[in-house]
């Protein structure tokens, strides 16, 4: 339960200190950033679990990396929605699409963490903020799509 109890206090934290958005997120990107950095946190906390433990799901990891990228160009393409079904296929178990595998966004964010990670301490993460947070999110996401599934 270690990597589940990380990434839940570390959206304590995040949205308590350095919230670049508000209270919470409302769009896609910001939904994306504050999931993805906190599986990000989560695996730097927990070096011995499993990204299938982190994520707590293995069929999602794999499924998941199978289209990255065409869930990287979509999610760039709604990163400014607030649309709540985009938000649900993405990041809830009760997606309703057949062709995304549930909580991806979750795993996609952990991937733009990762890219924007380099060169950064945790801490510089969880401090960006737009301009610059919503610019590289998207710079990320280009990477993703060229990546090999």
């Amino acid at each position: 339960l270690a990597p589940l109890f990380h990434h839940e206090l570390f959206h304590v934290y995040h949205f308590g200190t350095h919230a670049p958005f508000g209270p919470g997120p409302s769009r896609i990107y910001q939904a994306l950033w504050g999931e993805g950095l906190a599986v990000w946190v989560s695996r730097e906390l927990n070096p011995g679990a499993s990204l299938s433990d982190i994520l707590m799901s293995a069929e999602m990891v794999a499924a998941a990396d199978a289209i990255m990228p065409r869930l990287a160009a979509e999610l760039r393409a709604e990163l400014d929605s607030e649309d709540a079904d985009v938000y649900r296929d993405f990041f809830r178990g009760s997606g309703q699409r057949d062709d995304l595998p549930k909580r991806a966004g979750y795993y996609v964010g952990l991937r733009v963490a990762e890219i924007l990670a380099r060169g950064r301490t945790a801490r510089q993460l969880a401090e960006l903020a737009d301009p610059q947070l919503r610019r590289e999110i998207e710079v990320a996401l280009r990477e993703l799509e060229g990546a090999e599934g």
